[in-house]
């Protein structure tokens, strides 16, 4: 059977975001017969048209969330069969951390138009997707979550022994600002629970607390593993910003992976991937507290949820279940756009 070719293209500093978003899906496309590759877009316009000229004819390219200029869209565009906008970020608001708040009508009209060259358009999460229904319906709008890091069989649940209460927050200087909203909460917990320690895996870091003990781990791939590894709880804190609600919540994905219980803010894809009904939801400084403390008490519950978390993130996100969806959509635009 003949399968459509498939070329993830991305930036030169998205090469972070292809590795989680991309990289984890090539061996699965190419089982499934799907000439699938990841390529890096050179900076320098001479470069980008040579790499787009050397392209097998018919394929159908995937782009990352990114602003793209009027003349690299034509390129693009000129150079496939098919065009996919990636959509894992709020790219058309300015980021939560900006110091204007106002709507940036440039960052409108060059997203907007991005959408005018895509044949269709993927979403990490409901948010991205309910924001562009107003402008676009299905086939042209999917919604294809992070894939995972492939787990393995799943272990069954085993009660921590450890002393101390190790929460983990993994991210980086751009997201600290939603570590920092949560500390005093963490502080006040401390003072009750001075066996509880806060590791950092990032590559900026909040100040000192009175109470909470930080470990202040730089980011890499290991010492991400490791903290995974060794850790109780993972915490994904977000506000109600457009740029928030717009994350993909791979923050959560790597901590369900891992068989961690998860407190986190249910914006930013908390709720899309831990369930409606997730007990353990904190967007208030006092359910912070609640959920720290619930948990806190019960290694049960800890264990009880890690495990199911990490058999619903394999059942949902594994690789082999993305690379399907992506290879489903690429069938279709085949389809849709014929020889």
């Amino acid at each position: 059977m003949t399968r459509p070719q498939l070329s993830f293209l991305v930036q030169p500093d998205q090469r972070d975001r292809a590795r989680i978003r991309y990289s984890p899906l090539l061996p699965y496309l190419h089982e499934a017969n799907c000439g699938a590759d990841l390529l890096v877009l050179p900076g320098k316009r001479k470069d980008r048209i040579r790499v787009l000229r050397e392209l097998a004819p018919g394929r159908i390219i995937v782009l990352p969330a990114h602003l793209y200029s009027e003349p690299n869209l034509a390129l693009i565009r000129n150079a496939c069969k098919g065009l996919v906008l990636d959509l894992d970020d709020a790219v058309f608001c300015r980021p939560w951390d900006r110091k204007i708040a106002a709507p940036s009508k440039t960052r409108d009209a060059r997203f907007r138009m991005s959408l005018e060259a895509q044949d269709a358009v993927v979403t990490a999460g409901p948010y991205l997707r309910k924001y562009l229904r107003n402008r676009h319906d299905e086939p042209f709008l999917r919604m294809i979550p992070n894939p995972i890091e492939d787990p393995g069989e799943v272990d069954a649940p085993r009660l921590e022994e450890k002393k101390e209460l190790r929460l983990l927050w993994i991210g980086s200087e751009s997201t600290l600002g939603y570590l920092d909203s949560i500390l005093p909460s963490l502080n006040r917990f401390a003072k009750e629970h001075p066996e509880t320690v806060l590791t950092v895996v990032s590559d900026a870091f909040p100040q000192a607390q009175e109470f909470l003990k930080i470990d202040r781990v730089p980011w890499s791939i290991e010492a991400q593993r490791l903290a995974l590894k060794s850790s109780s709880i993972g915490l994904m804190p977000l506000d109600e910003h457009p740029w928030s609600l717009g994350k993909s919540g791979f923050k959560v994905l790597q901590y369900m992976s891992a068989g961690l219980a998860v407190i986190s803010s249910r914006h930013g894809n908390g709720e899309f991937l831990l369930g409606k009904n997730y007990p353990y939801f904190a967007d208030s400084a006092e359910a912070w507290l609640e959920s720290l403390e619930r948990l806190k008490k019960s290694a049960e519950q800890r264990s009880h949820w890690g495990y199911y978390l990490k058999e619903e993130a394999r059942r949902r996100c594994h690789p082999r279940v993305i690379a399907k969806s992506w290879l489903s959509l690429a069938e279709e635009i085949d389809a849709r756009l014929g020889s």
